[in-house]
């Protein structure tokens, strides 16, 4: 869906749009149906960016990313013609910001305020402030300001830490500020790699 809006963005290929609707309908409807009681998707598992992590439950990548899809789902339909389905994917992606900000926004994280990378089915939150889980809630406007600039300040500081502690130099970012608990860091490819940071 959002390839398929920058697409249309960059073409005007209206008539690619109206044909590939049906498909981005059912694709939403689809992550829409796999929500939980707080009107967050839940998937188990839920395989992400990084396939090695086992993740299950509610994860801040998917719901961060359904929300975009949303939004670009509305201005498709609305280009197409079709207000009624704009408004119901507006209402749609409402919802769940909503529901993100309320449920995966954890204020009193350790180290600081974030959103969790995501809660285990049997509600223990995981928060190692993975930078796909940060990062997209800000970049797509879930976040509020000063959500945002806590967040940021989160991981300046646990920055300045790993540079002070750890001589962390920069040279390579950084994809988890905090390492993965040893529970959900189960896979071969990922021993050894698990304590750089404790």
């Amino acid at each position: 869906i959002l390839g398929g809006r920058a697409y249309y963005l960059y073409s005007g290929d209206l008539a690619f749009i109206r044909q590939q609707l049906p498909f981005y309908r059912r694709a939403a409807d689809w992550y829409l149906g796999n929500r939980n009681a707080d009107g967050l998707v839940s998937l188990t598992p839920a395989h992400w960016y990084y396939d090695a992590m086992l993740a299950s439950g509610v994860t801040t990548y998917h719901n961060a990313f359904l929300y975009r899809a949303l939004v670009d789902l509305a201005q498709l339909e609305q280009a197409a013609g079709n207000e009624r389905e704009a408004t119901t994917w507006e209402a749609e992606a409402a919802r769940l910001k909503d529901a993100i900000n309320r449920v995966l926004w954890w204020e009193e994280a350790p180290g600081g305020p974030r959103y969790v990378d995501w809660i285990q089915p049997d509600g223990t939150k995981i928060a190692y402030a993975a930078d796909l889980c940060q990062f997209p809630p800000v970049a797509f406007g879930i976040a509020a300001p000063e959500q945002a600039r806590k967040l940021l300040a989160t991981l300046d500081q646990r920055i300045a830490e790993l540079q002070r502690d750890h001589g962390y130099t920069g040279m390579a970012s950084l994809s988890a500020y905090w390492p993965a608990p040893a529970t959900v860091n189960t896979h071969p490819v990922n021993q050894g790699f698990g304590n750089y940071m404790n």
